[in-house]
This record gives structure tokens, sequence and C-alpha cells, in this order.
């Protein structure tokens, strides 16, 4: 008789106790690894978006500025003028490199243009192609951002 009030008794039994710990052990590492993850992509959004800001600085710089510009009626090369103490990098390990093509390298215009091989190099000869590359590291890779853009020449 005193065997059966045991086997009746209501409770847990160490297995349930043990079982239910190990699914919690689980449910939380998974959660942990999604923090981790998103703590990781929010740092590289982040210096993503310093880095378009800094090229973006850059370019709008070259567009407002136009004596470097150089002449395309008189064949006067454009000279990028070079980054000034004003414009030092937002973050340490940030490089910025400026590319400028000229005259730019338009490869076609619309079909219905009349003379369009005359009329593409007079459009290339007074457009500037400039490229404004960002570089830094992030967790021992590197990482860049460009942005490209035409510029008119006078």
């Amino acid at each position: 008789m005193a065997n059966k009030a045991i086997i009746n008794k209501n409770g847990f039994v160490l297995t349930d106790v043990v079982l239910g710990m190990f699914i919690l052990t689980v449910a939380l590492l998974a959660i942990g690894g999604l923090y981790f993850q998103s703590g990781k992509a929010s740092i590289l959004a982040d210096n993503q978006t310093v880095a378009y800001n800094w090229a973006q600085e850059r370019l709008e710089y070259l567009k407002s500025a136009s004596a470097w510009r150089g002449n395309s009626s008189t064949s006067t090369p454009p000279t990028v003028p070079t980054d000034t103490g004003n414009s030092l990098p937002p973050r340490s390990g940030f490089t910025r490199t400026t590319t400028v093509v000229c005259p730019a390298k338009l490869a076609a215009l619309p079909a219905t243009t009349i003379n369009a091989g005359t009329l593409l190099t007079a459009v290339n000869s007074r457009l500037i192609d400039v490229t404004v590359t960002v570089n830094w590291t992030e967790n021992s890779r590197d990482k860049s951002v460009s942005l490209e853009t035409l510029i008119e020449r006078e």
C-alpha cells in the first residue's frame, strides 16, 4: 500500500527538469546568437552610412567647385583638388580616393539620336567621370563603397 501512494503522487521527475533546462538553454543560445549577429550588422550599416556620407561630401564639393574642371573648348585637362584639412576621415582607418576620367567614356546615346557618333564624342568631351571610393577595414576584412557621377566641364 505504501508503494501505491508514492506512484500516484503528482510532481516533476528529475528527467523532466533536466529536459526543460535543456530546451531553455537551446532557446537562449539561439536568441543570443541573433543578438550577436544583429550587433555585427548594425556596425556594418553604421560604417557604410559614414562611408557613403564621406564620399557624397567629396562629390558635392567637386560639383560645386568649378576651377578644377578645366575647359573643354581649350582642351585644358581637369586638375583634381586634393582633400583639404577640413575633410578629415570621419573615423580612423577610413581612406578616400578620387578618380577622374576625362573625357568621359559614355558608350552610347539613345538610338533615335541623329549623328549619334559625332554627338557622343561631343558629349564625352564636355563630361568628366568622377568616382569617389571610401575604403576601411572591418573585422579584418577590407570594405569599400564607391559613388560615381558625371560633371559637366566649362
